[in-house]
């Protein structure tokens, strides 16, 4: 049996099977994020507060796998429109850990946030770290010590290997 494609179906076919080629090598190879490849690194979050003095707990995963994160508040300040926020975030994955100290700023409208930043010790020392979070009423997982009930936080942080020193 033959069959014929029309030029647009040898494209697709070529288009599908470089596609699926690539999608083979990648996931034999997945490379690795780290200053000496010159990938990027990146980090998902759920925290939440657990204390009045500006402590954070929760968790985290994405390329440095799953593990815990803690933070610390440095300074807070809102003017009715933008929480402006100043903390160090404990990244502590099961492949790789790092501490940022980041600024971030929220939306008291949104709750979404933008962070901005820069890793201060651990993986990738001296890269800039970008990302953001957006605040969720209600968590959909536990979140023991809370302050606020079942406030949490979730987000990613991009961590920009080429940027480190």
């Amino acid at each position: 049996m033959t069959f014929k494609l029309s030029t647009r179906g040898r494209t697709v076919f070529a288009l599908s099977l470089v596609a699926g080629l690539l999608g083979l090598t990648l996931s034999l190879n997945p490379g690795v994020a780290s200053a000496v490849t010159g990938g990027n690194g990146e980090a998902t979050f759920t925290k939440w507060l657990v204390n009045g003095t500006g402590g954070m707990v929760g968790v985290v995963g994405g390329e440095v796998r799953e593990g815990t994160y803690a933070g610390q508040i440095l300074s807070f300040a809102d003017d009715g429109t933008t929480t402006a926020i100043v903390a160090d975030y404990h990244i502590n994955g099961g492949r790789h850990s790092f501490t940022a100290t980041v600024n971030v700023t929220q939306s008291d409208a949104t709750g979404i946030a933008t962070i901005t930043g820069v890793v201060t010790s651990g993986w990738l020392t001296g890269a800039q770290v970008t990302g953001g979070y957006r605040t969720q009423a209600k968590c959909d997982m536990a979140t023991p010590g809370n302050v606020l009930g079942t406030v949490c936080f979730k987000g990613t942080l991009h961590v920009d290997a080429a940027s480190a020193p």
